[in-house]
């Protein structure tokens, strides 16, 4: 859920993992315009006092007509699932 009255954060524009911590430092959202997955050498410990999380991305055109998964692996190892159906 995105909550449009958040502060603003950054931008990841490269899926790594400099420009995700650069992109969390200033706190508030942040807006992912790269598409790949990014793999952390440590731990990211995201701590929200306002009850919001929100993810913003941008996706391929060429998902059109796809179905695809966003996996959130939690610190004790369980996973979950958000599908997403394409238009």
């Amino acid at each position: 859920m995105h909550d449009p009255s958040g502060p603003s954060a950054g931008v990841v524009s490269v899926c790594d993992e400099a420009h995700l911590l650069a992109a969390l430092s200033g706190g508030g959202n942040v807006t992912f315009t790269c598409s790949g997955m990014i793999t952390l050498t440590a731990t990211i410990i995201i701590a929200a006092t306002t009850g919001w999380y929100s993810i913003i991305w941008k996706t391929e055109k060429a998902w059109a007509g796809t179905c695809r998964a966003l996996v959130l692996q939690l610190v004790d190892g369980t996973e979950h699932l958000a599908y997403f159906q394409f238009r």
